[in-house]
């Protein structure tokens, strides 16, 4: 008996470019040499982590060629890497004297895109999130030059993306990409976390505090002004000197607040640079520079040390977004920490970041004992005084903590198993991107 043996058809997905590099023999970067990221870099990391055993290829293709395969799907992506999408039309918005100053897109691709419906753009950042602004402007870029929504893809770690689109009546196909829930999640399982300590021994809480952000500043200055700091083991370990007085709060205090937190503004921008307390001795933070991570693994972008998070039960978690005209969610890795290292969390971001978390990962946030109330308010001032006003109410509850935490350590271990379990998660990205072709 002959057997056949089909062989499995091979998934292609076909990207297009604009530009050949003659000296390298490659494709260059799509929308100008300012946007250094590389998307098939991206899709490399995705075909490496699935599980699939048929894993698509990807194919590089010049512009022309889109017009002789109107069968094939063809992408052309623009990888703005951290610059937000609204300079992809207007170097800075705030001095712009136009709406669209430069374009991202080529008289060639914009003809291309209006005479071949296989032609798709995708707009995409791996681990920053985007605004409602820049998802704006573009909408009235395409509608400016009269190009279909359906043929766009914004894809970028903005949980909100789907609102977005809905709030703007718009045809675009949006995408949050999970690609910073994985690898930040990959390293937190490499690093090994800690160990179960049922009696810590520092601090109540803990509040880490890197790249220089408004809101990180101005919780500080509740926490000193309340008489909470002694409570709590904390760093402030800016790369650069954000000369944090005056002006600097002009985005979240008023007039009036930056005079009632006077000596505490003061305080800090003379402070300038403070270590944790159980990395005084390590050399891994430094005045104005970035973490020192020599000897470290590739992986690890920040120093993981189990005994800050062994020694505290409750982490107090600055992420890196809170304005709410922004109209984003961006869950990072400062978010998964306290449920890998068995702490409990509270987290200043914007509205509904807590609300968000729940509903996608199903993690415990102990509302039996932690008011959360903070994260559905939709003022981001009062958001900020309630969170400072629970640290507070809690920074008395030491004894019922301590017994709390020893007695549900189950839960602590069910939230730990959840982040291991997402390093799954990189199939759906994988699953998304073979559904383009």
């Amino acid at each position: 008996m002959i057997q056949f043996i089909m062989e499995e058809k091979k998934k292609i997905l076909n990207l297009c470019y604009d530009r050949w590099d003659s000296e390298t023999n490659t494709f260059k970067y799509n929308g100008g040499d300012r946007f250094t990221f590389n998307f098939q870099h991206l899709l490399l990391h995705f075909q490496i982590e699935t599980k699939d055993q048929n894993k698509f290829e990807i194919k590089s293709h010049n512009l022309s060629e889109v017009y002789f395969r109107p069968d094939l799907n063809f992408y052309y992506p623009i990888a703005h890497g951290n610059i937000d999408i609204i300079n992809l039309f207007v170097e800075n918005e705030e001095k712009a004297t136009e709406k669209f100053e430069k374009s991202p897109l080529s008289e060639e691709v914009i003809e291309c895109l209006h005479k071949c419906k296989n032609f798709k753009i995708i707009i995409i950042t791996e681990h920053e999130p985007d605004y409602e602004t820049g998802f704006v402007r573009l909408l009235d870029y395409l509608d400016l030059k009269n190009l279909d929504h359906k043929q766009f893809y914004v894809i970028n770690n903005n949980e909100r993306l789907n609102d977005l689109k809905k709030k703007h009546n718009s045809e675009i196909n949006v995408y949050t990409l999970h690609f910073i829930a994985h690898s930040s999640n990959f390293s937190l399982t490499n690093a090994g976390g800690c160990n179960w300590v049922e009696d810590k021994k520092g601090k109540l809480f803990m509040c880490f505090n890197k790249t220089p952000k408004h809101h990180r500043y101005a919780l500080l200055c509740f926490l000193k002004k309340n008489n909470l700091l002694g409570d709590i083991n904390w760093s402030l370990v800016p790369p650069w000197n954000c000369f944090p007085i005056d002006h600097y709060y002009n985005k979240i205090f008023t007039e009036e607040q930056k005079k009632y937190f006077d000596t505490e503004i003061n305080f800090f921008n003379e402070l300038k640079f403070k270590r944790s307390d159980m990395e005084e001795d390590q050399n891994w933070f430094n005045k104005f520079q970035e973490p020192n991570i020599e000897g470290f693994p590739s992986w690890m972008r920040i120093p993981e040390f189990g005994m800050n998070y062994e020694n505290s039960y409750v982490n107090i978690v600055t992420e890196s977004k809170f304005f709410d005209k922004l109209f984003v969610t961006h869950i990072s890795e400062k978010s998964y920490r306290p449920f890998f290292y068995y702490q409990l969390p509270m987290i200043l971001a914007t509205q509904y970041h807590i609300k968000t978390m729940k509903e996608k990962y199903n993690f415990d946030f102990f509302d039996d004992i932690i008011n959360h109330s903070y994260d559905n308010e939709p003022n981001q001032m009062r958001r900020l005084e309630m969170f400072v006003n629970e640290i507070k109410r809690l920074s008395k509850m030491k004894d019922e903590i301590k017994e709390f935490y020893k007695n549900n350590k189950q839960r602590f271990e069910d939230n730990k198993q959840k982040v291991w379990n997402m390093l799954n998660i990189v199939e759906k990205d994988y699953q998304f991107f073979e559904s383009l072709i």
